[in-house]
């Protein structure tokens, strides 16, 4: 029985240092999303708009929201899938879809609404 507590303690080990170390990976992934973004939107009708993106954790869920001169407007059905985030929300009625790629301190994407698509791009605080 001593043979098999020496044989096994070492992999023990190892299983308890995997577990901890992918624990540890997805927090600090998800630390590299969350915070504020300040972001820029090219050619709207309204002009370029300038804003914070802010991206939290409620339990297993990402919560976002855009502020601007023009208000807070929340960010709905928001994933972030590896490195990819997808959202929408909602302009006077219309709702609007969020696509881009988080690349270290930068975000790139796009915001489309019927025919129309406008980039934005965000850099972390």
């Amino acid at each position: 029985m001593t043979k098999f507590f020496n044989a096994s303690y070492p992999l023990i080990i190892l299983a308890a240092l995997i577990w901890a170390g992918c624990a540890g990976t997805k927090a600090s992934k998800d630390a590299a999303f969350l915070g504020d973004w300040e972001y820029l939107v090219e050619g709207t009708p309204n002009g370029d708009v300038t804003g914070v993106m802010n991206i939290s954790k409620e339990g297993d869920e990402y919560v976002g929201k855009l502020g601007s001169d023009m208000g807070e407007i929340m960010l709905n059905d928001l994933s972030i899938v590896e490195n990819k985030l997808s959202a929408n929300f909602d302009i006077q009625g219309m709702t609007l879809n969020m696509d881009g790629i988080f690349d270290g301190p930068k975000f790139n994407g796009t915001i489309a609404v019927d025919y129309n698509s406008f980039p934005i791009s965000a850099t972390k605080k």
